[in-house]
């Protein structure tokens, strides 16, 4: 039995996984605008690039800059059709895909309740940004 507990210890992985460097460092981002959302969210197809960004720049993490050459890394969000949204992280010099935040968005049917989960969706996705930035970002279950 004690030879079973061993094995099972030392088959645990140890430590985490690093957090790129080019995401730890960055000061800078510009943020992609990538069109298509939903048709019961309000505010067209600019919606996401608009409260996304409204909500990173009022966390202060980043300096949003409107230059992708001026960024160090280059945030793109996404709208996925199982109702989830997809932040991708790359860095600029490279553009070498470095994270992938992922956040779900609450089904609903009505408007004004579709934009609300939506708003609390790209809160979950900054939190996650400003974690990730600051290496206390936790996987979301």
């Amino acid at each position: 039995m004690l030879f079973l507990t061993v094995l099972a210890a030392a088959q645990q992985p140890t430590g985490t996984a690093p957090i790129p460097t080019e995401i730890l460092t960055a000061k800078t981002v510009f943020i992609s605008n990538t069109g298509a959302i939903p048709m019961n969210i309000s505010g067209g197809s600019n919606r996401l690039y608009t409260s996304f960004f409204q909500q990173l720049q009022a966390v202060g993490t980043f300096r949003i800059v409107g230059d992708p050459r001026k960024a160090d890394l280059v945030l793109e969000p996404h709208y996925l059709r199982d109702s989830d949204l997809q932040l991708k992280i790359y860095d600029r010099t490279t553009n070498i895909l470095l994270w992938t935040l992922n956040q779900g968005v609450e089904v609903c049917t009505l408007q004004k309740t579709c934009d609300r989960n939506l708003d609390s969706a790209l809160a979950g996705l900054v939190t996650q940004v400003r974690q990730l930035s600051a290496e206390t970002w936790v996987p979301s279950n």
